[in-house]
């Protein structure tokens, strides 16, 4: 008989727990060979168990990866899905390896001192601007050097320290002449933002107004280039429609006239359209330059929050009209703004954007002959600039070419800061009759 089994049929088995322990090692025969046979296959069995376990852990690991990667792919898709377009993988690769290059830069400070001011006083029209290039900067296009322009890094033009001391005092400085930005949206991306485009085209879109434009007798090769083009504005040849908002010729922020179409199906075109831009182009600027410029990022912010309060009801309506905080109107057409000009309507310290669409063209750089450069603008570029100081055009082109620019009109900052300020007092005077109590 086992020693166990004796042992629980003698009387001795109803003792206290360790007295039966310790009867039971007097009973139990000494095998010590068969212990250590059967630990060796307790161990194997053991290790086989965990690596079964740590198998089957690292599978629902990978399982779970999956399922999360599918998961998030979907919300993102559903995020930034544009009227039925998602958003491509080639996107979020481009994104993963340069995440905006955060931000490898190239810096320049241009040496050619009181050129920036040259056209902020004095009476601000086309025909003193053509006047003060030709006497300034006469030359053509063509004799103005290219920039020398890493394909893959931000390209920056700086102000002088003694440009920059007048914008000093000023919590919303912005130093930056120009810049150009890269990686900011994909070929497949411009493409669906030139589909959007050209369906709103087809629905027969009304333009408000254009100025006429004064044939300009400074410039030779302005002259020359007038009277080859059919133009009626001061900027290019062909027209822009103004989408988004302004506090142009008004004292309030108020929807642009060419933004509420006569039908409904004008309207969702321009909706897609404007959906599109958003997603990828106005998007990824923004965040590029809250983090290369906060306070001017900042001031931005605060505009959002003024134009999200006035218009509130609008943007409810159509939400594809809120297009802040980097920039609150878009003007889009086909071609260039071949004419040297300055944007007057936009504000000496807040940059305004400008990309260009369509397939690769020789030619069509961003030209300012302030400083004596041209900027090469290809498809997933962006440049931003002072467009209010620095004369600015765009350089003969080949091949098809859409621009988009995006600004902020200097009067709607104005009354986005003094907005601003009055939350900013009440707050302060809220705060002070809460420690009073």
């Amino acid at each position: 008989m086992p020693a166990l089994e004796r042992f629980r049929t003698s009387k001795k088995g109803f003792a206290h727990p360790y007295q039966q322990a310790a009867q039971l090692s007097q009973h139990i025969p000494n095998h010590q060979g068969d212990e250590a046979d059967d630990e060796a296959e307790d161990e194997d069995e053991t290790m086989g168990e965990i690596e079964s376990r740590v198998d089957h852990l690292l599978e629902q690991k990978d399982k779970n990866k999956w399922q999360n990667k599918k998961r998030n792919d979907k919300r993102r898709d559903k995020k930034h899905r544009g009227k039925g377009e998602k958003r491509d993988q080639e996107r979020w690769d481009v994104h993963k390896k340069a995440k905006y290059s955060k931000y490898e830069k190239q810096t320049v400070r241009w040496a050619r001192p009181s050129h920036y001011n040259l056209f902020r006083s004095g009476k601000r029209t086309h025909e003193n601007v053509h006047a003060m290039l030709a006497k300034h900067f006469p030359e053509p296009p063509s004799e103005i050097p290219v920039a020398s322009v890493a394909p893959n890094k931000i390209f920056i033009i700086q102000m002088l320290p003694s440009e920059a001391v007048m914008d000093d005092d000023l919590p919303f400085s912005f130093d930056t002449m120009v810049i150009r930005l890269v990686s900011v949206f994909t070929k497949s991306e411009g493409a669906c933002i030139l589909k959007h485009w050209k369906a709103f085209i087809a629905t027969n879109p009304t333009l408000s107004f254009m100025k006429p434009r004064k044939l300009v007798k400074h410039l030779p090769w302005v002259v020359a280039l007038q009277h080859n083009t059919d133009g009626s504005d001061s900027r290019s040849a062909t027209p822009a429609w103004h989408l988004g908002c302004w506090a142009k010729y008004a004292k309030v922020v108020r929807l642009t006239a060419e933004s509420v179409q006569a039908t409904a199906a004008q309207n969702e075109a321009m909706d897609a359209l404007l959906t599109a831009i958003k997603a990828y182009i106005l998007d990824p600027i923004c965040q590029i330059m809250k983090s290369l410029y906060p306070r001017m990022y900042a001031r931005a912010q605060n505009c959002h929050e003024y134009v999200c309060e006035t218009l509130k009801s609008e943007f409810q309506k159509r939400p594809a009209l809120n297009l802040g905080p980097i920039a609150f109107c878009i003007a889009i057409k086909d071609g260039g703004s071949k004419f040297p000009h300055l944007d007057f309507g936009d504000d000496a310290h807040h940059p305004s954007y400008v990309a260009a669409l369509g397939e690769r063209r020789i030619g069509g750089e961003w030209c300012a002959p302030q400083l004596n450069t041209k900027v090469p603008l290809e498809s997933g570029q962006v440049i931003g600039a002072k467009t209010a100081v620095i004369v600015h055009y765009t350089a003969p082109y080949s091949g098809p070419r859409t621009a988009v620019t995006m600004f902020t009109c200097k009067q709607l900052l104005k009354l986005a800061d003094a907005w601003g300020a009055e939350r900013d007092a009440r707050r302060f005077l809220q705060k002070q009759q809460l420690a009073t109590f």
